[in-house]
C-alpha cells in the first residue's frame, strides 16, 4: 500500500468513526473506536517516525562518506546529496508537526 492510500484509508476510518455519533451509536462504542484509532496512530508514529529518523541519519552519514571519497570523480553524487538534504530538511519538521498535532488530539 502506498503512503497516500494509507492516509486516505485512515482518514476514511476516522471519518466513519466520527460519523457513528450522528447515526445514533452508543457513546461507549464511539469512544472504543476512537481509542482504537488513537492506538493505531500512536503505534504508527512511534514505529515509523523512529525508523525514518534513524534511516535519515544513516543515509546522511553514508552520503557524507561516499561524496567525500568519490565525489571528485562523480560530481552527480553532490546533486543527489543536496536533494537528500532538502528531503530531510522538509521531512523532519513535518514529522514533528504531525506527532505534536496527534499528541494534542488535533
Amino acid at each position: 500500500m502506498r503512503f497516500g492510500e494509507a492516509c486516505e484509508l485512515n482518514l476514511m476510518r476516522f471519518t466513519n468513526c466520527v460519523s457513528g455519533v450522528s447515526r445514533g451509536e452508543q457513546d461507549s462504542e464511539f469512544l472504543r473506536r476512537l481509542a482504537l484509532h488513537r492506538f493505531r496512530m500512536d503505534r504508527y508514529i512511534d514505529t515509523h517516525h523512529f525508523f525514518t529518523r534513524q534511516e535519515l541519519d544513516r543515509l546522511e552519514n553514508l552520503f557524507d562518506r561516499v561524496c567525500s571519497r568519490h565525489g571528485e570523480n562523480h560530481p552527480e553524487l553532490f546533486e543527489a546529496q543536496k536533494t537528500f538534504y532538502q528531503l530531510k530538511r522538509d521531512l523532519i519538521p513535518h514529522m514533528l508537526k504531525s506527532a505534536s498535532a496527534h499528541s494534542h488530539g488535533e
